[in-house]
C-alpha cells in the first residue's frame, strides 16, 4: 500500500524549474509521482500568500496550511526557505509524532553569510535540519559540511543522475571542460582547478578550461584568480 505523501514544493509547478536545484527537486518528486501518484504536491498557490508578507504572518499562515495535512505519513521538502519552517515542523511534529521528514539541502545560506548573519543563518539552518528523520544530499560536499557541522547527522546522498550520449568532438581541441552558473564557494570550483593542477604538462597540454557565468569581486573569487596565475592555468 502507497504512503501518503506530502511534497513542498515552493515554486509554481513542476516544469516550472529555473535553477539546478530546482530541476533536481522536479525530478525527484516526478520520479516519486511514477510510483505513488496519490503524492500530494503542495506549491505556492496552495499557500495563498500575499505579497511582501512579513516573516512572523508567513510563519503563521504556513503553519495554518501545513497543519491542514497532519495526516500524511511522509513529508519531502527543499530547505530553502528553512527560517519559515521551524515552527510549522515543530506543530507538525506535536500533532504528529510518527511522520518522516525528509529535506532535500542542495547547500549551506550560512557560508554566503559573515559576521552575526552568518552565525544567525547557521543556527537557524542547523535547527531546522535536525527536524528531519533524514536529510538529502545531491553531492557530496554538502554531505560533507552538513557531518562537519553536525557529527551525527542522518543522511541519504543521491546524486544527481543524468544520461550521457557521445558527441562529436573538435579537431581542435581534444578536452574542453566547460562550467556555466554562478560563482559561489559551495559550487566548488576550486577542487576542479586543483585536479586539473595536479595533472602533468602532456596530460593537460590539450585542455581547455572556460568558467562562463557571474563572477562577483570577492575574497572567494580573488583566491580562484590567484591560484590559477600561481599554477599557469589559462582559462580562456
Amino acid at each position: 500500500m502507497n504512503k501518503q505523501i506530502l511534497a513542498l514544493y515552493p515554486y509554481a509547478d513542476l516544469g516550472n524549474s529555473q535553477t539546478g536545484g530546482q530541476v533536481y527537486d522536479s525530478r525527484f518528486i516526478s520520479f516519486i509521482k511514477e510510483t505513488n501518484p496519490d503524492i500530494k504536491i503542495f506549491n505556492e498557490t496552495n499557500f495563498n500568500l500575499e505579497k511582501g508578507v512579513s516573516p512572523i504572518k508567513l510563519m503563521i499562515q504556513l503553519s495554518r496550511n501545513i497543519l491542514k495535512l497532519r495526516s500524511f505519513e511522509v513529508l519531502i521538502y527543499s530547505t530553502a526557505l528553512f527560517p519559515y519552517y521551524i515552527l510549522p515542523f515543530l506543530l507538525l511534529k506535536i500533532v504528529n509524532p510518527k511522520i518522516k521528514i525528509y529535506g532535500i539541502h542542495h547547500h549551506f545560506r550560512f557560508q554566503e553569510q559573515r559576521g552575526l548573519r552568518k552565525k544567525i543563518y547557521k543556527f537557524l539552518e542547523l535547527l531546522n535540519l535536525r527536524q528531519c528523520t533524514k536529510v538529502i544530499c545531491p553531492c557530496p560536499y554538502t554531505k560533507d559540511v552538513l557531518v562537519k557541522n553536525w557529527k551525527k547527522a542522518k543522511y541519504i546522498l543521491l546524486e544527481n543522475a543524468f544520461k550521457c550520449s557521445s558527441q562529436t568532438k573538435s579537431n581542435f581541441i581534444k578536452y574542453k571542460f566547460l562550467y556555466v552558473g554562478t560563482i559561489y564557494q559551495r559550487k566548488g570550483i576550486i577542487f576542479l582547478l586543483k585536479a586539473i593542477a595536479s595533472m602533468t604538462k602532456e596530460e593537460k597540454q590539450d585542455m581547455v578550461f572556460d568558467l562562463v557565468g557571474n563572477i562577483e569581486d570577492t575574497e572567494y573569487t580573488k583566491t580562484l584568480k590567484k591560484f590559477i596565475c600561481q599554477t599557469n592555468q589559462i582559462l580562456l
